[in-house]
């Protein structure tokens, strides 16, 4: 699944809260509540299962033997209709972006990346920050009073939901 959305949809004041909207999805949803249910049900079957944030767009797919498709692709749709974003998953998926964040600073993918990022125009959708760490998913947007949850829902809502 393809969302229209991804890092450059990030607000000025949170940096990377589309990465971190990618890793709350996978938390548990009103049906399926406990947290990483659908990653575990794939685990357990042999699957497969990521999620990528992009500058322009965020992907969400697994792979899984046949048998289990209705049973899976019940789990994944209802990351997309009722995911719960509790701020205990939220605390350690800020977490776990900051850990990719530190991980992926040694790819030179990353560092062309910066790169490229450095040389284009302030502003431009290029230049942003879109991985999000703990400084800009947690230790400023608190230092401003910003609920970080409540921005991730609020990204949700806008990028996710049909509003039409």
């Amino acid at each position: 699944m393809h969302i229209g959305a991804g890092g450059s949809s990030d607000p000025e004041e949170v940096p990377g809260i589309a990465h971190l909207c990618e890793h709350m999805l996978f938390m548990g949803s009103e049906k399926y509540p406990i947290e990483h249910n659908f990653s575990r049900f794939i685990r357990q079957r042999d699957g497969h299962y990521n999620g990528h944030t992009y500058t322009f767009m965020t992907e969400y797919y697994f792979d899984i033997a046949p048998k289990h498709l209705e049973e899976a692709l019940d789990r994944f749709i209802h990351m997309f209709i009722s995911p719960l974003f509790t701020e205990s998953a939220l605390e350690r998926e800020v977490q776990a972006v900051d850990s990719e964040f530190k991980d992926f600073q040694a790819f030179d993918a990353q560092r062309e990346n910066k790169i490229v990022g450095s040389l284009s125009r302030t502003g431009s959708s290029v230049s942003k920050f879109i991985c999000g760490n703990i400084d800009t998913l947690w230790n400023i947007p608190r230092a401003k009073d910003i609920n970080v949850r409540s921005e991730v829902i609020k990204f949700f809502e806008t990028h996710y939901c049909d509003t039409k």
